[in-house]
């Protein structure tokens, strides 16, 4: 049918029990209950949407907040959509910085700037900002 193209790249077959399965969470956390026949309805939408041999997730996700508009579930919609943004937020933040286990083999080696200058400009440079504390990464 369909190849779904993950955000990390990896093309997966389209599976329409995932998009059914979302839809039921996002009624669930709007407090909404939909009829299983409602839930094939929106997910029959969200097929006739999809164009393309290859679709990308993110085209999907917007595929299904239209779908839940068009059938009149704005609450579950604006739901799915805080939901999105949230998770947006949240894999943004685990993949910012370098995970402990990977700094720790470098934590106790000699510093390999042979001057103050160096470590000023490298530091300066290359590292990132962490909002949280204002101030860059060490």
């Amino acid at each position: 049918m369909f190849t779904v193209i993950k955000r990390n790249g990896k093309k997966v077959p389209f599976n329409i029990m995932v998009i059914e399965r979302n839809i039921k969470l996002a009624a669930l956390e709007s407090n909404t209950i939909l009829k299983l026949s409602e839930i094939k309805l929106i997910s029959a939408a969200i097929i006739d949407k999809i164009k393309k041999p290859e679709v990308h997730v993110e085209e999907i996700q917007e595929f299904v907040q239209f779908s839940l508009m068009e059938q009149g579930f704005f609450r579950i919609a604006t739901d799915y959509i805080e939901h999105r943004n949230k998770h947006k937020i949240r894999v943004k933040k685990e993949y910012q910085f370098l995970s402990d286990a990977f700094l720790s083999k470098y934590k106790h080696l000699p510093d390999p700037f042979k001057n103050q200058l160096g470590a000023f400009v490298y530091y300066r440079t290359y590292s990132r900002y962490i909002i949280e504390e204002k101030r860059r990464e060490r």
